[in-house]
C-alpha cells in the first residue's frame, strides 16, 4: 500500500512538471491537456479516494517547473521552493474538495474536480498577491484556439478547458452514460473553435515601429560602482541609439533602460529631446522615476516638442519590486535599507498623433484582462517594455514572450514588445517577429493599428464573469442539493 502511495505522488509530481513544461511550446497545448486527463485517471485509481499529497504533489511538480529559474537569481536560491510549497496548494484544495465525489464514485467526479481547480486558479490571480502566471487560458495563445481568448478572455478559456479536460475524463472512464460527456465533450471543441471567424477592422495608416534590444545583465544593470552610468551610457544606451534607422514613428525602449533617474536634469532631457527630433520620432523610454517622495517603475512618452506623458507600472512583482508586509519587517537591518517601488494609479494610453498605445510593464502581460482593458479604454496597439535579465540564460523568457502574446489574442490589437536580456518581438493574429540573437539591435516592424471591437470585448467581459458565477453555483448546488446530477 505504502509503495502505492508513494509512486502515485511521484506520478503526480512528474505529471505537473510535464504540464508546466508544456507552456513554453504552443505546439504542446494538447501535452498539458494529455497532462490533466491522465492525472485524473490517477487519482480515481487511488482509494477510497484521493488525497491531499496527491493535488499537492501535482502542484508542487506544476510550480517548481514554472518557477525553477529564480533560483539562478543571487539571494533567490530557495524562492523557487517557497513559492511552489504556497502555490501547490490551489491544485491540492480542489482534489481535497471533490475527494468526497470520488470516494462516491460519482459519475461527474472529474468534471467536479476541473470546476474546483478553475475556482481556485481564478482565487491565486487575485489581487496584489496574486500569482497568475502560466494560468490555463494562456495556453491557448499562438495555437488554433487563440481567438478563443478573444471571445472568452483568459479565465473564460481556463473555465472551457478545464471542463473540457474533465469531460474527456468523464467519457473515457464512466461506464454508464457516456453519451452526455460525448456531447459535451465535442460541444466544448466546437467553442473553442467557434471565434476563429472574428477578424478586427484595421485602420489604414501603417506604423513603423522600432523596437530596441539590450543585453544587460543584472549584474551590470544593478551595480552600485562610481561611473557604471557613465559606462552604461557609452555601452549600451548609445548603442542602442545608433540602431534606430533614419525612418520610424515609434521608438520603443525597454524597461528601465536610461540609466538616469526621471525627472532628469537639463543636460540630458535636452539629449533625449534632440534625439527624438533628430529622428523625428516619438520615443517610449523605460525609466525609474520619483515623484512625491515615491518611485516608480515608468515608461515616458516624449517626442521633438518635449515629455508629454509618463506611464507608472501598476501591477508590480511581489518581493522583485516591492515587499509585502515591508512595515512589520523594518526591524529587519536587510529591509530597513531598502526602498519599494509604489503602485500606479492610472492606466496606461499614450496618443501619438491619433495613435492610442496602451502601454504595459514586464509582468503586467501575465495579468488577465490587462491587454483587453486597454483596448476597451480605446487602444490600438499594445507596446510592453521588459527586463528579461531575471530569467537569464533559461527559457523563461519564452514563457513571458508567450503571456505578451495571450495579450494580443485577448485584445485583437497588434502586440509589440522591446526587451533587456530577453525576447523583442512583434505578434499579431498568430503571425510573430522576433530577433534570434541576443545582442544589442533593432527590429523594425511595419504595422497596421487596430480599431477594438466594443461588442466583443463587451462579451468577453460578461462570460468571464459568468464562468466564475456559474462554477461556484454548480459547486454549491450540486454538493448540497445534487439537484445537477446526470445520474
Amino acid at each position: 500500500m505504502t509503495y502505492k502511495k508513494n509512486s502515485t505522488i511521484l506520478i503526480s509530481f512528474l505529471l505537473g512538471a510535464l504540464a508546466a513544461s508544456a507552456f513554453n511550446n504552443e505546439k504542446l497545448f494538447f501535452l498539458f491537456l494529455f497532462s490533466l486527463v491522465f492525472w485524473a485517471f490517477l487519482l480515481d485509481y487511488i482509494k477510497p479516494s484521493p488525497s491531499f499529497l496527491s493535488g499537492y504533489s501535482f502542484g508542487f511538480g506544476f510550480f517548481l517547473a514554472a518557477t525553477w529559474w529564480l533560483s539562478m537569481l543571487e539571494g533567490y536560491r530557495y524562492l523557487p521552493l517557497l513559492l511552489s510549497a504556497y502555490e501547490a496548494l490551489f491544485f491540492a484544495l480542489p482534489v481535497v474538495l471533490s475527494s468526497y465525489f470520488f470516494k462516491k464514485k460519482d459519475n461527474n467526479r472529474f468534471v467536479l474536480l476541473f470546476i474546483f481547480i478553475f475556482v481556485f486558479e481564478v482565487i491565486r490571480g487575485f489581487g496584489r498577491f496574486g500569482f497568475p502566471w502560466m494560468s490555463a487560458g494562456f495556453y491557448l495563445s499562438g495555437t488554433i484556439f487563440r481567438k478563443s481568448l478573444y471571445l472568452y478572455g483568459v479565465y473564460g478559456s481556463s473555465f472551457l478547458i478545464y471542463l473540457l479536460a474533465g469531460s474527456i475524463a468523464s467519457g473515457l472512464i464512466v461506464n454508464k452514460k457516456r453519451t452526455p460527456y460525448l456531447i459535451l465533450t465535442a460541444f466544448l471543441i466546437f467553442a473553442l473553435f467557434l471565434p476563429s471567424f472574428l477578424h478586427n477592422e484595421e485602420i489604414q495608416k501603417k506604423w513603423r515601429f522600432s523596437l530596441l534590444q539590450d543585453t544587460l545583465l543584472p549584474k551590470e544593470k544593478h551595480a552600485k560602482e562610481p561611473g557604471l552610468r557613465e559606462k552604461l551610457m557609452v555601452e549600451h544606451f548609445g548603442l542602442m541609439l545608433s540602431k534606430i534607422p533614419n525612418e520610424t514613428s515609434v521608438v520603443v525602449f525597454p524597461e528601465t533602460s536610461f540609466p538616469y533617474l526621471y525627472p532628469f536634469n537639463e543636460y540630458w532631457q535636452k539629449f533625449l529631446i534632440n534625439k527624438a527630433r533628430e529622428y523625428n520620432s516619438y520615443f517610449l523610454l523605460g525609466v525609474e522615476s520619483l515623484e512625491s517622495g515615491r518611485y516608480y517603475n515608468s515608461v515616458l512618452a516624449l517626442s521633438k516638442d518635449g515629455i508629454f506623458d509618463k506611464y507608472d507600472k501598476q501591477h508590480l512583482v511581489p518581493f522583485g519590486e516591492y515587499l509585502p508586509f515591508r512595515d512589520s519587517l523594518r526591524i529587519l537591518p536587510s529591509v530597513r535599507d531598502t526602498t519599494d517601488f509604489s503602485f500606479g494609479k492610472r492606466d496606461g494610453i499614450f496618443e501619438l498623433d491619433g495613435l492610442k498605445v496602451g502601454i504595459g510593464i514586464c509582468w503586467e502581460s501575465a495579468v488577465p484582462g490587462y491587454g483587453s482593458d486597454l483596448a476597451r479604454k480605446g487602444a490600438n496597439v499594445l507596446a510592453f517594455v521588459t527586463n528579461d535579465n531575471w530569467f537569464l540564460f533559461t527559457n523563461q523568457s519564452e514563457a513571458h514572450w508567450r503571456h505578451t502574446k495571450a495579450q494580443s489574442d485577448c485584445s485583437g490589437l497588434p502586440v509589440v514588445q522591446s526587451a533587456n536580456a530577453g525576447i523583442t518581438g512583434y505578434y499579431t493574429n498568430g503571425k510573430e517577429k522576433k530577433l534570434e540573437t541576443w545582442v544589442i539591435d533593432c527590429l523594425n516592424v511595419d504595422l497596421r493599428p487596430v480599431k477594438p471591437d466594443v461588442k466583443v470585448l463587451a462579451f468577453k467581459s460578461f462570460f468571464e464573469k459568468f464562468s466564475i458565477v456559474f462554477s461556484l453555483i454548480f459547486l454549491v448546488f450540486y454538493r448540497f442539493k445534487n439537484i445537477f446530477s446526470l445520474k
